[in-house]
């Protein structure tokens, strides 16, 4: 059940909160809070003529809505600059934008997020049988560690980082993987205004993906397995 309060809304007494919910505002602000870490983002729907806001990442019963007002991957001190055209000053919605040692860690972060790509391959040579098969993915899964530390889930580094793991377990043949990044990837779309491949959501569209495909070739010739780039896609 949902309820409209001061312009905002409200969900109760509803035992599956997963879905669409509707409010009349007079003034968008009065539903989220500006925050540099947001959990919501906001996109204009020309079609309706409305103001959609989506989640970008799970949010507790309770939990207050926030949006960014300004650039999410600009250091600290632009950020500030930017707020304060706004006439919003001191911001210090969290430790990147008010500890100095969290300040540092969040610019050199923001940073590397806009300008080096984390670009992984897979070994020539087979994997230790003491090491993980994925074991050279890891610097993707830091990427994504750190995107989801930072709170910055609303720019599209996150939404490139998840289809790079996308394609990596479609390449592995790790179907539950693919199928699990392929869920959290599909919100992150829905912001953006794209539809993610459907093909992603079922084990038999994912084992006719390109990167899977691959994988197959590649054990059908035999002997080692050469290097492979991956992309964002």
């Amino acid at each position: 059940m949902t309820s409209l309060l001061d312009g905002a809304f409200t969900i109760s007494d509803a035992t599956e909160l997963i879905g669409r919910y509707s409010a009349i505002c007079k003034d968008i602000s009065a539903l989220t809070t500006g925050d540099c870490r947001p959990n919501v983002s906001w996109t204009w729907h020309t079609e309706s003529f409305s103001m959609r806001i989506y989640t970008m990442c799970d949010i507790e019963v309770g939990e207050e809505l926030t949006a960014a007002n300004c650039s999410t991957l600009d250091s600290a001190a632009e950020r500030a600059k930017d707020l304060a055209s706004d006439g919003i000053f001191g911001c210090g919605c969290g430790p990147s934008c008010s500890d100095p040692a969290g300040i540092k860690i969040g610019d050199e972060r923001r940073a590397q997020f806009r300008s080096q790509p984390v670009i992984v391959s897979q070994p020539l040579a087979p994997s230790p049988d003491s090491e993980a098969p994925d074991a050279w993915v890891q610097p993707v899964h830091r990427r994504l560690q750190e995107l989801e530390e930072e709170g910055v889930q609303a720019c599209g580094e996150f939404s490139r980082a998840l289809f790079q793991l996308v394609n990596i377990y479609s390449y592995l043949q790790d179907v539950e993987k693919v199928m699990m990044y392929a869920k959290k990837i599909k919100g992150v779309y829905r912001v953006e205004g794209k539809d993610f491949p459907a093909q992603f959501y079922s084990a038999k569209g994912i084992k006719r993906s390109p990167y899977y495909q691959m994988r197959e070739m590649q054990k059908s010739v035999g002997g080692s397995m050469p290097a492979i780039l991956m992309t964002f896609g």
